[in-house]
């Protein structure tokens, strides 16, 4: 069992870790800036990594704050699936009236991928890596690709 101090720090150690591992994958040299993620430009949208113990998620959050714009931004991307899906081996869930890990209600379009392996354990990070850069890469190249037409005010 790890104390607050130490799941901290193996949180720090955990996403420097990634940093590292992503930096050096050939689809993602020479990016300036390895992910979108909240920097969509489109509101109320961003791109994110979820990590727990036992579960690892890449999403497009959806974090309007009144249910039906959430729903309405959802209903302008639920006709591109087949382009977010392109390339991806997994399938694409949609999961809405999620809450966040600060009590937030969203709607997340992603792949996940449960109890596969334990983020306690560092020797399983690299697991938990290959995962998120695989998947997050597809879904922002994809996202990106559907962008101009899901980014008008909602």
């Amino acid at each position: 069992m790890y104390t607050k101090a130490e799941l901290a720090a193996l949180k720090t150690e955990f996403w420097n870790a990634f940093a590292r591992y992503a930096s050096v994958q050939p689809s993602l040299r020479g990016r300036k800036k390895l992910w979108i993620l909240h920097h969509t430009k489109v509101k109320g949208v961003a791109l994110k990594f979820i990590v727990e113990r036992r579960h690892v998620a890449v999403v497009i959050e959806l974090s309007h704050n009144a249910h039906h714009e959430r729903a309405e931004m959802l209903e302008r991307i639920v006709p591109y699936m087949d382009t977010l899906q392109r390339d991806i081996d997994l399938p694409l869930e949609t999961r809405t009236e999620t809450t966040t890990e600060v009590g937030k209600c969203v709607t997340q379009i992603g792949i996940y991928k449960e109890g596969a392996f334990d983020y306690h354990v560092p020797q399983q990070w690299g697991d938990y890596f290959s995962f998120m850069a695989k998947y997050m890469y597809l879904l922002e190249r994809n996202f990106l690709e559907i962008k101009p037409y899901i980014s008008f005010e909602v």
